[in-house]
């Protein structure tokens, strides 16, 4: 799970450099103040909060933690950027007729696709992004070959038409 996390903010700050200039989110001098919401207290939310304190640390920034069943619209005015942890975070997000920039994190790839890009992008309101979740199969299958290392068979179900990245 730390691994998880520790990649999950890596990704996030990759994402802050590349948005910045699109979102002026963080601006040489300026402080930022940044919306973090889960979709529970759940320990890989937390984690992936707790990274992202980690990551922010001595910067002047204001990082605020909201969960998605308790979000006030108004608390949101304020944020140079919301950070949504998981699918009930965005969700809670996609329901709101205004927001500011939005960066999804631990959200499958396919759900944010169909889903939640085109209800995000919508309205026309502010950017919205996402850091996916899924693995690749690759990493599965090493997965697979520790967790069981006697196994000599695996099947693999996968779903319909792939999507191009």
């Amino acid at each position: 799970m730390r691994c998880l996390c520790r990649q999950a903010w890596h990704c996030l700050f990759l994402a802050s450099l590349g948005v910045a200039s699109q979102f002026s989110v963080f601006s040489v001098g300026l402080a930022a103040d940044l919306k973090v919401i889960l979709s529970d207290d759940s320990a890989p939310y937390q984690e992936a909060y707790q990274a992202i304190l980690t990551g922010l640390q001595g910067q002047d920034h204001v990082v605020s933690r909201i969960y998605a069943d308790r979000i006030d619209p108004g608390a949101l005015d304020s944020a140079s950027l919301v950070v949504t942890v998981g699918v009930r975070a965005t969700e809670s997000l996609m329901q709101l007729p205004s927001r500011p920039p939005l960066l999804a994190i631990l959200v499958p790839r396919e759900w944010y696709r169909k889903s939640a890009q085109p209800a995000l992008t919508r309205s026309g309101a502010k950017a919205a992004s996402a850091i996916y979740i899924d693995q690749p199969f690759e990493r599965q299958a090493r997965l697979i070959s520790l967790a069981f290392p006697d196994a000599r068979r695996v099947g693999l179900v996968t779903g319909g038409k792939r999507e191009p990245l």
